[in-house]
C-alpha cells in the first residue's frame, strides 16, 4: 500500500501547487481617515490597509475568490481620556467581516466585484467621503486596559456619547501606492491587550447575543490574514 500513500502524496502536492499559483487580482492599499470636531479642535487617525484577491483555480470544487486583508482599524486620540476607534467591520454589532473587502471598490461609487476596478485597468483617485453603511463600525472604550469597557459610538451620537462639542465629521478612504506601509503595531500600543487576547471583547468564544462586545473579536481591530 506503499504506492498508494506515495500518489495520495503527489496528487495533494500537486493540488496545493495548482491552488497557489492561481492568478492573482493584485494587492490594493488604501488609508482610512477618521476625522472629529471636539471642543479643543479637529482631531483625526488614519490607517493603512491592504486587500488582496486571488482567483481560485481548484481542480475540486472550492470558492472562486480568495482574499487577503492585512491591516488595523483607525484610531483617534479625542484627548484625556477619550478615544475613537473605527474598526475592520461594518453594523451595529461589527458583524461584518466581509465589508472591507470590498469597501475601496464601492467608496468609490462602483459594483463591489467590478472587474476593471480589481484589475486595475480602473484607475480610482482622490479621497472620498464614505456614506452609510460604507462607515466602519465605530467604537470608544472608557477604559483602554479593559476590552470589556468598550460601546458603539454611533456617528449622529458623539455628544451624548463624550460631551457637547464633540461631532462626527467624516471618514474617508483614499487608495495609496504599495510604496506606503500598511498599518501595523499602532493599535496595540493603545491595546496591549490584543498581544494576548484569543477570545472576544466579552471573555467568551462564543456568541449568543448581539452584544458587541460578544462580535468584536482581536481580528476586528488587526487583521493580518495569511
Amino acid at each position: 500500500m506503499k504506492w498508494l500513500a506515495l500518489v495520495v502524496v503527489a496528487v495533494a502536492a500537486a493540488v496545493f501547487a495548482w491552488t497557489a499559483s492561481a492568478p492573482s487580482k493584485g494587492a490594493h492599499r488604501f488609508q482610512l481617515t477618521v476625522e472629529v470636531d471636539t471642543p479643543d479642535g479637529p482631531r483625526s487617525g488614519s490607517s493603512v490597509v491592504e486587500v488582496e484577491r486571488k482567483d481560485g483555480r481548484w481542480p475540486v470544487p472550492g470558492p472562486r475568490h480568495v482574499f487577503r486583508v492585512r491591516g488595523e482599524a483607525v484610531f483617534v486620540d479625542l484627548g484625556p481620556g477619550r478615544n475613537l476607534v473605527a474598526v475592520l467591520a461594518h453594523g451595529e454589532s461589527a458583524q461584518d467581516v466581509d465589508q472591507v473587502i470590498t469597501l475601496w471598490v464601492e467608496a468609490y461609487g462602483h459594483h463591489r466585484w467590478d472587474e476593471d476596478v480589481w484589475s486595475g485597468r480602473r484607475k480610482l483617485r482622490g479621497a472620498v467621503e464614505l456614506r452609510p453603511p460604507l462607515i466602519p463600525t465605530l467604537v470608544t472604550f472608557a477604559d483602554p486596559l479593559d476590552p470589556g469597557s468598550v460601546r458603539l459610538v454611533r456617528p449622529g451620537e458623539f455628544e451624548e456619547a463624550f460631551e457637547p462639542g464633540f461631532r462626527f465629521r467624516r471618514a474617508t478612504l483614499e487608495m495609496v501606492p504599495a510604496s506606503v506601509p500598511v498599518t501595523d503595531g499602532v493599535i496595540e500600543q493603545r491595546f496591549p491587550w490584543l498581544a494576548w487576547m484569543k477570545t472576544n471583547l466579552a471573555g467568551t468564544r462564543g456568541r449568543s447575543t448581539n452584544d458587541l462586545r460578544e462580535w468584536l473579536t482581536p481580528r476586528r481591530l488587526r487583521r493580518q490574514d495569511q
